[in-house]
């Protein structure tokens, strides 16, 4: 279960870390053709996309769920937007279907 802790961790992974910690303990892999061009950010992840962990100058700066990610008991991942707004006390600006957790 992917636990979310805004703007802190998602999982184990913690914002600011360097990614070499992970990538042989948890059988990371580097996927090379999803790099961000814009920002020329490194992508890891497992094979089966249930994450991906964006990486710049070796630290993770980003972390993308795509099958679960618990924040108060709640899966983010599919719930309705209102409930994930209250959930999170976050309104959505330009995309009813994302949001930003600001502070």
């Amino acid at each position: 279960m992917l636990e979310g802790n805004p703007k802190i961790s998602v999982g184990v992974f913690r914002f600011g870390d360097r990614i070499d910690r992970y990538i042989s303990a948890l059988d990371l892999t580097e996927f090379p053709d999803e790099y961000d061009e814009d920002v020329g950010w490194k992508i890891y992840g497992w094979s089966k996309s249930e994450l991906r962990i964006f990486i710049e100058d070796d630290k993770i700066v980003s972390i993308a769920c795509y099958d679960e990610c618990w924040y108060r008991g709640i899966n983010l991942i599919g719930t309705d937007i209102s409930k994930a707004i209250e959930c999170i006390g976050s309104s959505p600006e330009d995309n009813p279907d994302e949001f930003d957790v600001g502070g």
